[in-house]
């Protein structure tokens, strides 16, 4: 708080912002309501749960008589929700003694919009009456018809401005740096999306869903809201897309609005429901993203826990969604050090326990498609193992988690590219030692992983020089240099194979 309008207006740039356009523009929100009786809210930045962001609004006494007294709540985004609670009385309670409930659904028709929600990529909630093109107030289109046909938004009208106030609201926007920047560059999408797969099983009763959606879903959506990702987008003025799938049994969308709603920059979007599926919906949606938005970063998660619910899964949940979207990760993608970054990167074979991570678009659109990467991994083990190839699997069991067969083939797709560079603190260095194996026959090291690289991608794909493979593994540039002079990599892996034969010890996991 500031003693004074002016200390506000020079230390708090955005909300006094926020405060101008709102209340300057009363003239406007009084044309509003004598327009359409069915507004029912008013301010600069409707959200598309029916409530307005930051709380700068204007509303009917009408309508106000309807919403639940205010209760002391120690959730404090509870103040910015509370103007769509309708129909929710604490009657009878002292404001001290009533507990929050959940809020309704409520028709995202009855809210305004100001201006083009830039910063939200929302259009306004109505229209802004048009006597030029029409005579009544029956244009009114609701959010989630996706019909903007016939709605201004900002004075547009599909891109194109379509009448004397429009024009004016859009110079007044031009001419400030508004709320998303200077001129020139407003992008109300973030680099940064999050992808979401939630399965609840279709057998579920409803005290096992309520569980699933109270104990598992709001939960992991509070820990990405608060994460340093996410906040470092609200930062820069720019809404975070948390993309979801649901599979199984169907998830409401008001329960991920409700839950996203707390945070300012975190907008829920389901793409689809299926009755049956997996992993790969998601990942393929992800996938199809990054080859659209190459120069964007992807976050993934899950409810781990979802089909076999105990404790330890819950701790695996809250631990991979926290590294996926914490600091570490962040930072150490925006500065280039490297292309993924997730939970427990295990080397044999490379991946991230759980399938928590974050990684950029240009690496992301390299990899094959999840719905292909499984027979191919099968194609590589086969051929790897049949004669005259006869590689071994010792560091790790030749099963199908560790091969990446049946479902396990969508948490080791991440890391299947040659091109990989994970973020983490330290990479074992494997040791030689006579006790364990031949490396030169190995799967699970450079002449697996080589193998693979050749079946799923090409015989010269290769990781780069500077690559952690080269450096980490025995005999890594030996086995670069035959590649290059031969010019593929199964003639290099069996010219290595019928050189030195060495035998190493490793650890797994870093």
């Amino acid at each position: 708080h500031w003693d004074t309008w002016e200390e506000y207006e020079a230390h708090d740039i955005f909300h006094s912002r926020l405060g101008e356009k709102t209340i300057g523009q009363v003239d406007r929100v009084y044309e509003v309501f004598d327009l359409f009786p069915r507004v029912n809210k008013v301010g600069s930045k409707m959200s598309s749960g029916g409530f307005v962001w930051y709380n700068f609004m204007f509303a009917r006494g009408s309508y106000l008589r309807r919403v639940e007294e205010p209760i002391l709540a120690s959730r404090r985004y509870y103040y910015e929700d509370w103007i769509c609670r309708v129909d929710l009385p604490t009657r009878g309670l002292h404001p001290g003694n009533a507990t929050e409930r959940r809020r309704k659904a409520i028709q995202l028709d009855d809210g305004y919009s100001l201006h083009a929600d830039y910063v939200n990529s929302l259009p306004n909630m109505g229209v802004y009456f048009t006597p030029a093109t029409q005579n009544d107030t029956s244009l009114w289109k609701r959010f989630g018809d996706k019909d903007w046909s016939l709605m201004t938004v900002g004075g547009h009208r599909k891109g194109v401005m379509n009448n004397e106030i429009g024009r004016k609201v859009e110079e007044d926007l031009e001419d400030s740096e508004g709320l998303s920047g200077p001129k020139g560059k407003i992008d109300p999408d973030s680099d940064l999306a999050i992808f979401y797969n939630i399965y609840i099983p279709l057998a579920a009763n409803e005290t096992r869903r309520k569980t699933m959606r109270d104990d598992m879903l709001a939960p992991q959506i509070n820990l990405l809201g608060r994460s340093y990702a996410v906040g470092a987008e609200k930062n820069k003025t720019k809404i975070v897309k948390l993309y979801y799938n649901t599979i199984g049994h169907p998830l409401d969308h008001s329960f991920m609005e409700e839950y996203c709603a707390p945070f300012d920059n975190l907008q829920p979007v389901h793409m689809n429901h299926y009755a049956t599926g997996n992993e790969n919906v998601t990942l393929h949606a992800l996938h199809e993203y990054c080859k659209k938005e190459p120069a964007n970063n992807v976050i993934y998660v899950h409810p781990k826990g979802s089909f076999h619910p105990r404790e330890s899964q819950n701790l695996e949940r809250e631990k991979g969604t926290t590294r996926a979207a914490s600091e570490e990760c962040t930072k150490s993608i925006s500065k280039g050090e490297c292309n993924a970054c997730g939970y427990r990167f295990w080397m044999y074979p490379p991946h991230f326990s759980g399938n928590f991570w974050r990684a950029r678009c240009s690496y992301v659109r390299e990899l094959r498609r999840v719905g292909e990467i499984e027979s191919l991994f099968r194609k590589s083990h086969v051929t790897a193992k049949s004669p005259p190839t006869n590689m071994t699997f010792v560091l790790s069991p030749e099963r199908s988690p560790w091969l990446g067969f049946d479902r396990y083939h969508q948490e080791l797709w991440i890391a299947s590219h040659p091109n990989l560079r994970p973020c983490v603190d330290g990479f074992p260095i494997i040791q030689a030692d006579e006790n364990v194996t031949s490396s030169h026959r190995e799967y699970f090291l450079l002449p697996g992983l080589l193998w693979k690289w050749a079946t799923i991608y090409s015989d010269t794909a290769i990781p780069p020089k500077d690559s952690f493979y080269w450096s980490k593994f025995p005999d890594g540039m030996k086995y670069r240099e035959a590649i290059v002079s031969l010019g593929s990599i199964k003639g290099g892996v069996r010219q290595m194979m019928a050189g030195n034969r060495q035998t190493v010890m490793v650890e797994n996991s870093v």
